[in-house]
């Protein structure tokens, strides 16, 4: 005789449930003492009033805002969005859903054909700059449908050459480490 009082089903999801669009501010890992809850802000190292030294020079920058500016002027966002932003990523690593973080400065008024060739990243680089909301669709629904595309947080950037239509978007997936 074997009682049971419940059973629980445990679904293997192998493609992301969850793609969230998120700010190319917001730095790969964070260090304590970056994510100031009382303030609503992510701060970089020369902000952080409370490290030492030797933490401050490890401490993770946030990406230039002089950088995001000139890639995206239209858009002049505050620390505090960036902050929230910051806190819908991490909600959603603990929420034990499978997700896709796409970063991306802003977007441009550019059609498909007129944009440069898609970059994917796992850390930011030089190519950061707007994309077109047609490449961010693009990239989104392929991640929905792309099981290399789970548990990865990315950066979008571009390049100057081809077209969006020629891209494999899931072989750049598939070459990105997990989070």
């Amino acid at each position: 005789y074997l009682a049971m009082t419940h059973i629980k089903v445990y679904r293997q999801q192998p493609e992301p449930e969850f793609v969230y669009l998120s700010d190319a501010r917001i730095p790969k890992h964070t260090k304590r003492g970056m994510v100031r809850h009382d303030l609503q802000q992510l701060l970089t190292a020369d902000e952080l009033d409370t490290a030492s030294a030797s933490d401050e020079a490890s401490a993770v920058e946030i990406i230039s805002e002089d950088l995001l500016t000139s890639a995206n002027d239209r858009s002049q966002r505050s620390k505090a969005e960036t902050y929230f932003k910051y806190r819908g990523e991490e909600i959603l690593k603990n929420s034990g859903l499978s997700y896709t973080i796409i970063r991306v400065a802003g977007f441009n008024e550019l059609m498909s054909g007129e944009a440069s060739t898609i970059d994917l990243s796992s850390a930011v680089g030089d190519d950061i700059a707007p994309v077109s909301r047609d490449e961010a669709a693009q990239v989104c629904v392929g991640a929905l449908m792309d099981p290399n595309a789970l548990n990865k947080s990315v950066y979008m950037g571009k390049r100057q050459k081809g077209s969006v239509s020629d891209e494999n978007i899931g072989a750049k997936f598939a070459t990105l480490p997990k989070d």
